[in-house]
């Protein structure tokens, strides 16, 4: 049999701190931190691929909360740009009408 396949988390370089990386002012108002916050997450993926794509899984996001759903939604807008492949996965009933993951897969509209 062949060598042993390595994890995924084992075959990405660990990233150097980035500037202005989800580091925010405590007087900062909310939006612009989430602007700093998406942002950050966008440096961070640019740099994992090195000018290659990258393909991120999120997994259960039918566990998400309303922010990281809205991260989730921008990123899927700008995966083009990115270099992004976004696969995210959820629990078919665990979508119910009104839920926020149910919101969030009804606007991705990209």
């Amino acid at each position: 049999m062949g060598k042993p396949r390595a994890e995924p988390l084992e075959t990405l370089p660990m990233l150097p701190p980035l500037p202005g990386w989800i580091v925010s002012a405590p007087s900062e108002p909310p939006e612009a931190q989430k602007l700093r916050l998406t942002g950050s997450v966008e440096q961070a993926l640019v740099a994992a691929g090195g000018g290659r794509p990258v393909y991120l899984v999120v997994e259960d996001v039918h566990l998400a909360d309303e922010s990281s759903l809205n991260l989730l939604h921008h990123l899927a807008r700008s995966a083009r740009a990115l270099k992004l492949m976004l696969v995210c996965t959820c629990r078919e009933d665990e979508v119910r009408a009104g839920s926020p993951v149910q919101t969030f897969l009804a606007h991705l509209d990209c």
